[in-house]
């Protein structure tokens, strides 16, 4: 299944990676390349399963694939046209209804213990922070948290946990102030989150210890930067140890972390020959696994001397001397020899060792071909498996195409005692889509020159009879009740026709003018 083989891809590529840094950047005191190296892979180690890169070193290959709806046939040996499949292998993996729901039970029973575990930490740093009886601010978004109980020194993002019976020294805030000002535990809150979902994955563990060392490298250097005494403060860190162990999520010392911590101080003070070595060779290995686990793409192209096609080449077909026979027989087939359409007959000269490969099409339904359409290639001019590709099909008849019903019998003639028959009418002219052509426009109204009656206006005022337009604009049935009969010098009305815009809304078109607009206007006629 996908899923089982990303989760196998990324438990691969973490172990190739850690396995790197202890290699190569595990004894070098690259604090910050360090933790780079560390997120990057968890990272890494999620997304190069699913991305997609150009496979390196591979010859192109010659594939057809046989496309959906591909109508080809090939004969095989005994002369039966069969489909040509395009097979193509796939690893399954198969698991039963019951063993399925038992594997999706136990992987949510582990989410959930996980889940309980990380927010139970959580809840107990708002308990710490609401049990506090001393905050002070030491530096910017930076908190000093006092307790009244025994606990080891710790920050937990900008807060900073200790003791107030045994306040810690300057050297020790500065530490702690180290990993608040550079974030060191939203790393631990990351890889939290992914032991919570990869709960199986033990690798988790091992990040999550080295992140945790590496922070301490970090918050120790940035001590050290300020001139302390690495004695002194090595004695500082001793004193530590005294103290009970740090919670769960934040930073904490014991007898292995502190052993190592020692050992960093004293190669962070001396130069380290080939590091830049070390961090190339570092993400040359990154490079190497991008290009190992991710999903490849392989190039494929078809022949540069053939035109493209949509069917895979699967096998050499060789035709037998019954299937030659056959297609001699039948007049109505197509025979091409090497791209040349030849007669039906000229199959007799062959044999069929003559040839190294054939094809066979057939004509679509309908069309009136009832023969086949054989292409052979001869073994002098294409030796396998220099042969061409197979030829696309015959497209689907268009129902243009389709067989055209035979004409109706000639019409029985007249007798001699009817009347003559009538000449026929003049062709209609031409039209877009074999429509009828639309009717000519009617003529336009001829204003009437004149006032209307006020009985008009009124009967004018009914918006299911009439459409009105004053000087060129539509207007409201009901604003004729403003409009007086004096300010109405010509009017006119037309029958709307069946092609018109507003047909059925209105029956009649009103234009009403003014001696204004009709001055500037209208170009009148006499009336006939």
């Amino acid at each position: 299944m996908i899923w089982l083989s990303y989760l196998l891809k990324t438990i691969l590529i973490q172990l190739i990676a850690f396995g790197g840094y202890k290699l190569l950047l595990d004894q070098e005191p690259l604090g910050h390349w360090k933790r780079a190296y560390l997120l990057g892979s968890l990272l890494l180690s999620l997304t190069i399963p699913v991305l997609t890169v150009p496979q390196l070193f591979v010859r192109n290959t010659n594939v057809f694939i046989q496309e959906d709806g591909a109508d080809f046939y090939n004969s095989s040996g005994d002369g039966a046209a069969g489909i040509v499949d395009a097979l193509v292998a796939a690893e399954t993996y198969s698991l039963s209804d019951v063993l399925w729901g038992l594997v999706i039970g136990f992987y949510a029973l582990g989410v959930l213990v996980y889940l309980i575990r990380m927010l139970k930490a959580l809840w107990s740093v708002r308990r710490r922070f609401m049990r506090g009886v001393a905050v002070e601010e030491v530096a910017s978004d930076v908190w000093l948290v006092g307790l009244k109980e025994q606990v080891a020194t710790h920050t937990f993002l900008c807060w900073i946990f200790y003791d107030v019976s045994a306040p810690p020294s300057k050297e020790v805030i500065a530490h702690e102030r180290a990993h608040a000002s550079q974030w060191h535990t939203l790393d631990r809150l990351f890889v939290g989150l992914l032991r919570v979902v990869f709960w199986f994955n033990p690798l988790l563990r091992y990040y999550e210890r080295a992140i945790r060392i590496n922070h301490e490298l970090l918050a120790d250097q940035a001590v050290l930067r300020q001139g302390v005494s690495p004695t002194f403060y090595q004695q500082q860190l001793l004193n530590a140890l005294r103290r009970p162990a740090s919670p769960a999520l934040s930073s904490g010392v014991d007898f292995y972390l502190t052993k190592k911590r020692f050992k960093m101080m004293n190669l962070s003070m001396t130069k380290r020959p080939g590091t830049l070595v070390k961090l190339s060779s570092a993400l040359l290995l990154w490079a190497v696994l991008l290009f190992s686990f991710a999903q490849t793409a392989n190039a494929q192209n078809t022949p540069s001397d053939a035109p493209e096609t949509s069917l895979r080449q699967l096998e050499k077909a060789i035709p037998t001397a019954k299937q030659l026979r056959a297609w001699q027989a039948n007049k109505d087939n197509h025979i091409h020899i090497d791209h040349l359409l030849v007669e039906a007959s000229t199959l007799e000269d062959y044999q069929s060792e003559d040839f190294s490969q054939y094809y066979v099409l057939k004509a679509p339904e309908g069309s009136g071909d009832d023969g086949l359409h054989v292409f052979l290639f001869t073994v002098e001019k294409y030796p396998w498996p220099n042969v061409p590709p197979p030829p696309p099909p015959f497209p689907p008849m268009s129902p243009e195409a389709a067989p055209v019903a035979p004409p109706a019998p000639p019409a029985r003639p007249a007798q001699p005692s009817a009347a003559p028959p009538a000449p026929p009418a003049p062709p209609a002219p031409p039209s877009a889509l074999g429509l009828a052509p639309p009717p000519p426009p009617p003529a336009p109204p001829v204003p009437i020159k004149g006032s209307p009656s006020s009985e008009q206006i009124e009967v004018w005022q009914d918006a299911t009879e009439y459409g009105v337009w004053l000087d060129g604009k539509r207007i409201k049935n009901e604003d004729l009740k403003n409009i007086s009969p004096s300010d109405i010098h010509y009017y006119a009305t037309s029958t709307l026709m069946p092609n018109a815009v507003d047909y059925g809304k209105y029956k009649v078109q009103l234009s009403l003018f003014t001696e204004e607009y009709a001055k500037k206007v209208l170009v009148w006629k006499k009336r006939q």
